[in-house]
């Protein structure tokens, strides 16, 4: 996916929950293209699937939560196209639909099935189209934020979607007869119950919130590679190229329109009080002589809630073990989750202790700064022997962008070489200043966030440093050496 025309919303960097506040606004939005998908490829599948195993609930539930990442791909596929101006229509949905299963649909129903980060994640795997290790560092780049974010909306998500469920249920028992006896439990259980209640009620749930869901996690996606991309910029750009177009359109608009404000000054309006009003007041006078007489009488319709009276006999006999069995059934599933949040703990204990080992792999030895970063030769044979005299000879002669590559390659090898900085090759470079940052001192950290800051203004904005601040920049590059 890339920023060929122009978005939709505002691509700016925001927070977590910012960023998830605008998945619903897109979802909000763009709800019509993502209904009607949903209706014609999600539900009838979701619903076959119910009908086949109408007689195993559990086992029909189970199928449509493990397919939920296969259901994830029509919304996303919406929601990519949306963003960018495109119209997500039934039949391009449909010639699509042969890709979006087979991008990356094993990886997103086996290995990051339990992930409560797969709504992020996925358009690593749908719109980016990586696979084995290029997959995996991508993931991990874009997990170094946001992820708290989505596996919050996940678990958000899935609260609301049980609430419906139950909330369902308590009302069609609310509103049943008091003739007609059944119990919610034996929907639950499916006993002597009609077969696939309860799996078409999840179907349901999953209907009303997992487009929510996608639309949160492709929103948090869309704000991490804001991030770490800045696409903000290149749309800067092309709405300063069609601001000529729109400033010939309005010229032309304002033309019009003095031709219709000339036209309204010269024809003169019709006013209300020429019209002739004897004729009205006669016929109302005429309709409210008739409706005196004692043949036309008047009517009102009034409906009002009325509480439903109960046998006192029956009411003392009427059966509430459902209320218990409903209990009973809520305390069980919250064992449950209380049993697999501490599994969770223990395992996330365990292996924080075993990276944590001093012969573990995660703690052993220093990580050694890649060869090449982000375009930019790391070698120390590369460097010459002096770093700033050849940095001030690249700008005396003009070459801005040249003498602060010198010097930013310069610190980076100069922190790497005394283990002050350990960044893999898919990091940025605010990722290294939040490095050095939280290992040395202010005096190493401050001198390589400011050479960061005038290296980005003049590789991207074309924006280098006054002569003065390149001064500056070349006498700070010996703090560097500082202590950690």
């Amino acid at each position: 996916m890339s920023a060929a025309t122009g978005a939709r919303v505002a691509l700016r960097i925001r927070s977590g929950l910012e960023a998830a506040d605008l998945g619903f606004a897109m979802a909000r939005a763009w709800w019509r293209p993502l209904v009607t998908t949903w209706l014609a490829f999600v539900l009838p599948a979701g619903c076959i699937l119910v009908w086949l195993l109408r007689d195993s609930p559990a086992g029909s539930i189970a199928l449509l939560w493990w397919l939920r990442p296969a259901f994830a791909r029509v919304p996303l596929h919406v929601l990519s196209l949306e963003l960018f101006g495109e119209r997500a229509s039934l039949a391009n949905t449909a010639r699509a639909l042969p890709s979006l299963l087979r991008s990356g649909l094993f990886t997103s129903l086996v290995t990051r099935r339990l992930s409560l980060a797969r709504t992020f994640l996925q358009p690593v795997l749908q719109l980016e189209g990586l696979r084995g290790p290029a997959r995996t560092a991508r993931a991990a780049v874009l997990a170094r934020r946001e992820s708290g974010a989505a596996a919050a909306a996940a678990l958000v998500i899935a609260h609301l979607n049980g609430a419906l469920i139950m909330g369902l249920l308590l009302f069609v028992r609310l509103v049943t007869p008091s003739e007609i006896e059944w119990d919610v439990m034996t929907i639950v259980t499916g006993e002597d119950a009609v077969p696939g209640v309860l799996p078409a009620l999840y179907l349901v749930g999953i209907s009303v919130f997992e487009p929510l869901l996608v639309a949160t996690g492709f929103a948090l996606y869309v704000n991490r590679r804001v991030y770490l991309e800045g696409w903000e910029i290149e749309l800067a750009f092309r709405r300063l190229a069609a601001r000529v177009d729109a400033h010939t359109r309005t010229r032309r608009f304002a033309s019009a329109a003095a031709v219709l404000l000339a036209l309204w000054l010269v024809v003169p309006p019709v006013h209300a009080s020429e019209c002739v009003a004897s004729d009205v007041e006669s016929s109302d006078a005429c309709a409210a002589e008739v409706l005196r007489d004692a043949d036309f009488g008047t009517h009102a319709k009034e409906m009002r809630w009325i509480p439903r009276t109960f046998d006192s006999d029956a009411a003392e006999d009427a059966d509430l073990s459902w209320l218990s069995g409903l209990a009973e059934f809520i305390a069980r599933s919250a064992q449950v989750v209380l049993y697999a949040a501490l599994a969770v703990g223990v395992a996330a204990l365990l292996f924080s202790l075993w990276g944590a080992r001093p012969d573990g792999r995660r703690g052993a030895g220093r990580t050694p700064l890649p060869r090449t970063f982000l375009g930019l030769d790391l070698d120390p044979a590369s460097l010459p022997a002096d770093v700033v005299a050849a940095a001030r000879e690249l700008w005396r002669l003009g070459d801005r962008i040249g003498a602060l590559s010198l010097l930013y390659r310069g610190a980076l090898v100069k922190l790497g070489a005394r283990g002050a900085l350990e960044i893999p090759e898919s990091a940025t470079e605010f990722e290294c200043v939040r490095a050095v940052r939280r290992t040395q001192a202010e005096a190493v950290a401050s001198a390589f966030g400011s050479l960061t800051g005038s290296w980005i203004r003049t590789r991207y904005a074309h924006e280098p440093p006054s002569d003065a601040e390149f001064d500056g920049l070349c006498a700070s590059f010996g703090a560097l050496d500082g202590p950690a």
